[in-house]
């Protein structure tokens, strides 16, 4: 098999744990006993979301980032492989728990998110460009998430602009409300693709129209798909 890839997803790695269905207008207080459907631990995070999509569709993708040392590493591995992830890139954390997530889930099907960031926290600057040769053989790279990397955020532009000097194209997902704009404006010229949602655009540029987000990240991205 080639050693090449069409897409390296890098970042955040999880285990969702559905908890459906429950009253969310109740305050945690009132829920001492919550009779809830059967628990079917899953996979969560851009790394599983993204990369397994695109496994689906036929792509060579990676996963890149941290898992714990612990059961549910194994759980985040096999639904890798099962769907078709390369998992050579997914790195066992000695000290910190995978990441995982309760998703407390409405009769609505609106949710909250209780969330533990564990290793997935831990990818950082010299995680990306201790592997540079990776984005060497890689055509794009997907980074994220935006707000939710605390260990990277700082860096990133330098990262991004590394990793694009490698031939590697970058694209840039947030979460967590989006953030503000600050240090996303500096990783802008270092990305060759960033489509925010309407939510995660109003948070970072302070507009409401669509044509005016557009504007505000184009002075930082010229040459970017927005």
């Amino acid at each position: 098999m080639s050693d090449r890839f069409d897409c390296m997803v890098c970042g955040e790695i999880c285990v969702d744990l559905p908890m459906r269905t429950v009253d969310r207008r109740l305050p945690l207080e009132q829920m001492e006993t919550v009779r809830i459907d059967p628990i079917c631990p899953g996979v969560g995070g851009i790394v599983s979301n993204s990369g397994l999509v695109m496994a689906r569709l036929g792509l060579r993708v990676g996963a890149f980032g941290y898992v714990g040392d612990d059961p549910w590493s194994d759980l985040v591995k096999a639904a890798f492989e099962n769907g078709g992830l390369d998992t050579s890139y997914v790195l066992v954390h000695p000290q910190e728990a995978t990441s995982a997530t309760a998703v407390i889930v409405g009769d609505d099907a609106e949710h909250s998110f209780i969330y533990h960031s564990g290793a997935s926290r831990c990818f950082d600057k010299n995680t990306a460009l201790d592997h540079l040769d990776l984005f060497e053989r890689t055509q794009y790279a997907l980074f994220g998430y935006y707000h939710l990397m605390p260990n990277m955020e700082d860096d990133l532009p330098e990262v991004l602009k590394q990793v694009q000097e490698t031939g590697c194209k970058t694209a840039l997902d947030t979460a967590g409300g989006g953030g503000n704009l600050q240090p996303l404006d500096r990783c802008l010229p270092y990305l060759d693709f960033y489509i925010p949602s309407y939510s995660e655009g109003l948070s970072q540029t302070g507009y409401t129209d669509p044509k005016e987000m557009i504007s505000a990240y184009r002075n930082f991205a010229p040459n970017a798909l927005l």
